[in-house]
């Protein structure tokens, strides 16, 4: 007979728990208290840890003892959100230990860390714990974790909505009132087990009547008795429901006295969209119900290896009813025609759809899918034996077909084109700001100006100049197929200039280092996100030169480096089963511009306007890399190009420069094409045109401050939007 886990949770949070369980509370402690004290925890027996004014951010590290309750936040009877508690337990003994508890409440974020001891009755991530007898709803349990490494512990759940008795006289739980199931959403706790033992059962989520979803349990090992439970509604209404909840297990636990189950409804097994995931073969349980998905994560060992199963069953049959079936193995696996699999085994017999287990004569019950890494899908014919007692499945001799994976793994082109949003050459990169302008004015100033000028000659001579770029940019960008990415670099520039002067031009030159980092969203066209981050690191050469006498020049650059790029992403579905793909790849980068221009003297010694047009290109070349499903990917080389034209006018104010400008940018960059085992992707290169509006001050040096300052910022919109930040430092020897 089933029992629910809701009269556990009487038995341990009532008023009675002291005289039905052996250690008695003699004392209410402060959570806080204990916070620091893990020298004395040895002296402090039979305290309950509890203070339901100090709900949030309390850390408890409890090495030695006995205890009663232990509460990280909150209590039976505190009405605010408990939040991010975190409890570390290495015994000696408890009664019960709850991350965080409230009652109307919402219960979140809290953490508890098994690490040894017995624990008599259950632990619990977070508890709603709401009164039957009072008005409103329940509060809300989720992104609570439980982690077991070792100990002996009655139950474990990563998150409930339980309820108490009312404070006096006798009553009938009462169903049809909606107030009282009002609330009471668990989702997204999590519980992991790495060992020790559990003896009466896991929950991943269950709450009285609200929605129970995406709750996971990850076992690793250990040994657990009872049923292993994804979520659980247990007095389900008509707004209740039970959905991806799922159950991982990996390694060699012991389970086989555990029954899984993905979902219960009241009483009823609801097997919805909730997932057991098979990740080693050798795994005995008693049974399995309540499951719309079997994921079976096949070793390459397992292949044509007619010896094992990777899920053997031992209590009564098993149905298989409207059961989807997906069969991952690695990427590095090659598959071939009818290769075999075994799957599932029960010697008490499988049930198909009809209901019988007696007549079965190699019956095909399902088309499934095998997945070859996360990139290949083949046709997997599912089997049951004769005796109707193990199920196995034939790779079908089709050709593959790509995933989603395949069809939307971004490829490294956001790199070059998130390396040319940033400013593209050092300090010397703006005309006016350098001595060409001031050369072109300096026969119309007087006063200040000509002082600022002789500072400005002072530079040439001395011949040297040392700079610090810092900047920053949030930029979003189209890369192709319906796709964009957004992106937050750091970028540093470190260089030594030289600049030689004469009466009819001047020439600069500069060797460079430059850095750049930051972090990049990448939304796909079917709507899906992932992440990363990007490294840029690369050291190269500027130079210019300048026509005195009326004022044109031209500059250019060339910059090699090696980019690295890490991708992840949580939200690929392949046969309807989520899946996790991350990479890491390094390749070398090159960049370069030219850039031709002409400064004017509009008001002579105060106002000027530097007319330029830019080209610039980068190419990142080909690179190879394994995904983290085991296939190798291999990359193309990409490149960028980039067409800018625009406008500065500068405003000269004493010792400083006011400027601002606006300018036209076309960029494109190349197709990128991803090769794996047996496919090929292509993903088309992006063009469009943006428009740029800046703004800054220059700061030119004195005798007090010996420094040239450059701060600007720049706005975007079209086919890049957002904005960058740089801050330019020069100092002449």
């Amino acid at each position: 007979m089933r029992i629910l886990f809701s009269k556990k949770m009487k038995k341990l949070l009532l008023a009675t728990v002291a005289a039905t369980l052996w250690l008695p509370t003699i004392s209410v402690q402060a959570a806080e208290d204990f916070v620091g004290d893990n020298e004395n925890q040895s002296s402090k027996e039979n305290l309950t840890m509890y203070d339901e004014e100090d709900l949030a951010g309390n850390k408890l590290n409890i090495e030695s003892g006995d205890y009663n309750m232990i509460y990280g936040g909150g209590g039976e009877a505190s009405a605010e959100d408990s939040k991010n508690n975190e409890i570390i337990f290495r015994g000696d003994t408890a009664n019960g230990i709850f991350g965080g508890m409230s009652t109307t409440g919402n219960v979140f974020g809290n953490k508890l860390y098994i690490r040894g001891g017995r624990v008599v009755g259950g632990i619990i991530g977070g508890v709603a714990y709401f009164p039957y007898d009072t008005d409103g709803s329940a509060g809300d349990v989720y992104g609570n974790l439980v982690e077991v490494d070792d100990g002996t512990i009655n139950f474990v759940s990563g998150g409930e909505v339980a309820y108490t008795y009312p404070n006096s006289g006798s009553f009938t739980l009462d169903t049809t009132q909606e107030r009282f199931f009002s609330g009471g959403n668990v989702h997204d706790n999590q519980v992991i087990i790495n060992g020790g033992t559990i003896e009466n059962g896991i929950i991943g989520g269950a709450s009285i009547a609200g929605k129970v979803y995406g709750n996971q349990i990850t076992i690793n090992g250990g040994t657990i008795y009872g049923q292993i439970i994804g979520g659980e509604v247990r007095y389900p209404n008509a707004n209740s429901d039970i959905t991806n909840n799922s159950i991982h297990i990996y390694g060699s636990p012991n389970l086989e006295n555990a029954e899984l189950i993905g979902g219960l409804l009241g009483s009823e097994y609801y097997a919805g969209n909730n997932a057991l995931h098979i990740y080693s073969s050798g795994i005995t349980a008693k049974s399995i119900n309540g499951f719309g998905s079997l994921v079976f994560h096949v070793p390459g060992t397992h292949i044509n290896n007619n010896s094992s199963q990777m899920l053997t069953l031992t209590n009564g049959s098993t149905s298989l009813d409207n059961v989807n079936f997906s069969v991952f193995v690695p990427g590095n696996i090659t598959l071939n025609k009818d290769d075999t699999l075994n799957l599932i085994k029960n010697a008490n017999g499988l049930e198909l759809s009809s209901g019988s287990s007696a007549d079965v004569e190699e019956t095909e019950i399902y088309n499934g899918k095998i997945i070859q890494g996360t990139t290949l899908s083949y046709d997997l014919d599912l089997q049951v034996s004769n005796d109707a007692s193990s199920l196995g499945g034939t790779v079908n001799g089709n050709s593959p077909v790509k995933t989603e994976v395949a069809t939307n793994l971004p490829t490294p082109a956001p790199l070059p084109v998130v390396i040319l949003d940033t400013p593209i050459i050092p300090p010397i990169d703006d005309p006016i700001n350098s001595p060409v302008d001031n050369t072109v004015e300096s026969s119309e100033e007087e006063g200040e100006n000509d002082r600022a000028q002789s500072h400005d000659v002072a530079r040439i001579n001395r011949g040297l100049e040392v700079f610090l770029d810092i900047g920053g940019s949030h930029i979003r960008s189209k890369t192709g197929d319906g796709s964009h990415t957004t992106a937050d670099m750091q970028n540093y520039t470190l260089g030594a200039g030289r600049i030689l002067s004469n009466q009819a031009s001047s020439d600069y030159f500069a060797p460079i280092i430059e850095h750049h980092t930051g972090d990049y969203d990448t939304f796909f066209g079917n709507g899906k996100k992932g992440n990363g981050n990007v490294k840029y690191t690369a050291g190269g050469v500027i130079g210019r030169h300048t026509q005195k006498n009326n004022g044109l020049y031209y500059e250019g650059s060339f910059r090699a480096g090696r980019s690295e790029n890490d991708f992840s992403c949580d939200e690929f579905v392949v046969e309807n089963v989520p899946v996790h793909v991350d990479y890491s790849m390094s390749a070398p980068l090159y960049t370069g511009h030219v850039r031709f221009g002409q400064i004017k003297a509009l008001v002579p010694g105060k106002i000027s306007c530097d007319i330029y047009g830019i080209y610039a290109y980068a190419r990142q070349n080909g690179m190879g890399t394994d995904l983290s499903s085991g296939e190798h990917v291999d990359f193309d080389s990409i490149y960028a190009h980039r067409f800018k034209v625009g406008y500065r006018m500068t405003t000269r104010t004493n010792n400083s420069k006011l400027y601002g400008g606006l300018a036209y940018q076309y960029d494109s960059s190349s197709s990128s094409t991803a090769h794996g085992n047996n496919w090929d992707h292509t993903v088309s290169g992006a063009s469009g045109s943006s428009f740029m509006v800046e703004m800054g001050w220059h700061y030119q040096p004195t005798d007090r401050i010996p420094l040239m300052v450059d701060v600007y910022a720049t706005g975007w919109l079209g086919y890049h939007r957002g904005g960058t930040a740089m801050a330019k430092i020069r100092k002449a020897f």
